[in-house]
């Protein structure tokens, strides 16, 4: 589902240049001149890799949503 760049929150999986993104600081900052945007700290889940990106207000960014499920594998170690 696509979000807009200042309904992004720490903790927020998106997808973003190819890749699965955990982010995990924000600040919404509004200069004196120019347009308002989100300096947002992102790590790749896949990685490890950090990545700090800048959106601005009207951007749109595609929000992941993820589910775990435990699993009993049925056969002995050996």
């Amino acid at each position: 589902m696509k979000i807009n760049a200042v309904e992004i929150r720490p903790g927020n999986i998106l997808e973003y240049e190819g890749g699965i993104w955990r982010a995990v600081k924000i600040q919404h900052t509004q200069p004196g001149k120019g347009g308002a945007y989100m300096q947002v700290e992102m790590k790749n889940l896949i990685d490890g890799r950090k990545n700090n990106t800048r959106f601005r207000s009207a951007e749109s960014v595609e929000k992941v949503r993820l589910d775990t499920v435990d699993f009993q594998y049925l056969f002995r170690d050996g």
